[in-house]
């Protein structure tokens, strides 16, 4: 398997009466591979290289915040109570790419599968030179996954996660 170059970034945003004291996170995923097969695309996606890169303030990425006890506590909820990753390890997205808009504008339509559920998103896309970049939010309500909360539920994520990419896209 040939695992692809790029960056593939998530978003989560902060919610409830403690939000002040929350943090807005990027996250990466380290190990994927996407495949172009004419108008087909293929992406696999493996939540056990998910890294917390740091808290997000007014778009800037700050690395220092988290205390390495922050960023291990993180990655273990999410590793098992989000995305179950011991029975779920991989994330699939399977679609059919279509032109939508300006030159160079697409539109991705297809099944993302997490955590053993398939849903059928749009991922806006742009492909040019061997790659591909976009951004798209998605509930994970929507795969039954509940906005993690602590403290009661004062202190909790909002319902939608932000993803970002820039993915070389090599074709089969």
């Amino acid at each position: 398997m040939r695992i692809s170059k790029g960056d593939v970034h998530l978003f989560t945003y902060k919610d409830g009466v403690l939000s002040r004291i929350a943090h807005d996170l990027r996250l990466s995923v380290r190990r994927f591979r996407v495949v172009v097969d004419g108008t087909t695309v293929r992406g696999e996606f493996f939540p056990e290289t998910i890294q917390v890169d740091g808290v997000m303030r007014d778009g800037t990425l700050d690395a220092r915040t988290l205390s390495q006890r922050d960023i291990d506590k993180i990655k273990s909820t999410m590793a098992s109570s989000v995305l179950r990753v011991s029975q779920f390890a991989r994330i699939t997205f399977e679609g059919v790419v279509r032109p939508q808009g300006g030159e160079g504008n697409l539109v991705a339509k297809g099944k993302l599968s997490l955590v053993g559920k398939a849903v059928d998103i749009a991922v806006p896309l742009t492909l040019r030179d061997g790659r591909a970049t976009g951004a798209l939010e998605f509930a994970p309500s929507d795969w039954g996954i509940k906005p993690y909360s602590a403290l009661g539920g004062t202190l909790k994520l909002q319902d939608r996660v932000g993803v970002a990419f820039d993915v070389e896209v090599p074709a089969t």
